[in-house]
């Protein structure tokens, strides 16, 4: 059916409502305090669709839900199974929604991730899992004979944050671990550049060279290595890039 038909409901407060409520539209329901609204909506029209639902299932299944009386309407048709959300004084932070209060989101986002399939937005390509002989398999078919340079995605920093001396600490800590490389808003410089000028106010987006490598068919277990290195010392991305 298009539509819920209710007739004769005098639940509470309500006078013998006889109304037709279209079906897959939002239909809100107004009115001043004590007008029968929550009459209508919970204590007949939810109640109705909770006592259909529930008559269909076990006798186990039953006494874990809360069973709500039999509503005084003579007769509803139309109906669906149906949530009901009613109004809480729940504590809550300014930029909460219906979503995060009553958990629908958390929901919405495991239905999303089981049965979506993410896909990359700018080169339209899936996202799925793969091993490091997978990715070393797919940089040699883009990159075949030509030399490359795998790069480690570091955070982004504030350049007014961190300062001169927050990066030159950082630089230290790379060379330590044998670094000798970094890549700073797209430029490659050394780390042991003393000339090195960098502006602060920016947001410096800094990528560490890992290594540097020809792509041939017998080197795949040289590129995972190099692969791995990347992954642990990036933040989850790395970058490959024309040497």
């Amino acid at each position: 059916m298009e539509k819920i038909v209710i007739k004769g409901a005098s639940e509470n407060n309500l006078k013998q409502i006889n109304l037709d409520i279209p079906k897959k539209k939002m239909v809100v329901f107004t009115g001043v305090s004590g007008s029968g609204k929550s009459s209508l909506v919970f204590d007949t029209i939810f109640a109705e669709s909770q006592r259909l639902y529930l008559s269909n299932l076990s006798s186990y299944a039953k006494q874990l839900i809360k069973v709500m009386a039999k509503p005084k309407v003579k007769s509803i048709s139309g109906l669906s199974p149906a949530l009901s959300i009613k109004q809480a004084t729940a504590s809550r932070m300014s930029h909460s929604t219906l979503g995060t209060i009553t958990g629908l989101s958390d929901l919405l986002r495991l239905l999303y991730l089981k049965t979506g399939t993410p896909f990359c937005p700018k080169c339209n390509i899936t996202l799925e899992s793969r091993s490091f002989e997978k990715v070393s398999q797919d940089i040699k078919k883009e990159f075949l004979g030509q030399k490359i340079l795998i790069l480690a995605s570091l955070e982004k920093y504030r350049g007014s944050d961190i300062g001169y001396k927050g990066l030159s600490k950082l630089f230290e800590r790379l060379q330590r671990r044998g670094f000798e490389r970094i890549r700073i808003q797209d430029k490659i410089k050394r780390l042991d550049d003393k000339t090195l000028k960098i502006d602060v106010e920016e947001k410096l987006q800094l990528d560490l060279v890992v290594g540097e490598i020809k792509t041939k068919k017998d080197n795949a277990k040289e590129l995972e290595i190099l692969l791995k290195k990347a992954f642990y010392f990036s933040n989850g991305l790395i970058l490959i890039k024309g040497a």
